[in-house]
């Protein structure tokens, strides 16, 4: 199995080329930053340490975090940004490196890895190219 990370800022053609390696080569597509929503869901990993870090105010009515809530809290406070990067990024991280293994063990052919980030995160090892 041939494992992608894919790496790059607005505009660098990221969308387009996802597209062509699910489409036209059947890669198993896995966005970083839709998994830190998935995540952030009610009874999942990230949800509970965030609420419990930060408190039931950032709730919503129907109990999702407030995500423009918890912005104005992290980007006043650099320490609670920081919490809130390691809590997130550790569990995307062992999340996609599970997503990974799965894939392999389905026998995919191609998984591609899309973040922001990705060199220096744990799963980094794991690429066999970085885009």
């Amino acid at each position: 199995m041939k494992i992608i990370g894919i790496t790059g800022g607005v505009g660098s053609g990221k969308s387009e080329i996802l597209k062509i390696l699910k489409e036209d080569y059947g890669a198993q597509i896995l966005i970083a930053d839709q998994i830190a929503h998935e995540l952030m869901k009610p009874g999942a990993i990230s949800y509970d340490e965030i609420v419990d870090f930060f408190g039931r105010d950032i709730l919503k009515e129907d109990q999702t975090i407030d995500r423009e809530r918890l912005g104005e809290i992290v980007f006043h406070d650099k320490d609670k940004l920081l919490k809130l990067n390691k809590m997130t990024h550790h569990n995307v991280d062992q999340e996609l490196i599970r997503r990974i293994h799965k894939a392999e063990q389905e026998n995919k052919a191609m998984v591609v890895c899309e973040a922001a980030l990705l060199v220096g995160a744990e799963y980094e090892k794991l690429f066999d190219q970085l885009w």
